[in-house]
């Protein structure tokens, strides 16, 4: 899970790796 939290409010992501390992770990290497 990735939590985002910003001046409006906070955005939770979760990141379902064993369904898309390549788009996760790309995700990862932006955050």
């Amino acid at each position: 899970m990735i939590l985002f939290e910003t001046t409006l409010g906070n955005i939770t992501l979760e990141l379902f790796e064993t369904d898309a390992p390549e788009t996760t770990a790309n995700f990862k290497q932006y955050v």
